[in-house]
């Protein structure tokens, strides 16, 4: 989950969106978006599919799915 996280984030920054408007969006609380951004609360599948359209991003961008890893 820790690529999801660190995924979310750096869309989020790039796309120079505040977390407070993607909480909107994504229709929760603000406090609870953080938690999970801090990864003090799991984000669950459904959440990811949410997030995902919120970004405007593929679901497979948010799991990293595709890109080279180096070892």
């Amino acid at each position: 989950m820790e690529t999801v996280i660190g995924n979310i984030r750096r869309i989020i920054k790039e796309k120079g969106i505040k977390q407070r408007h993607v909480a909107e969006l994504a229709n929760i609380h603000e406090r609870d978006l953080s938690s999970m951004l801090h990864g003090r609360k799991k984000i669950t599948a459904e959440h990811a599919a949410v997030f995902a359209r919120v970004l405007n991003v593929t679901p497979n961008e948010l799991f990293g799915v595709g890109e080279s890893v180096v070892q």
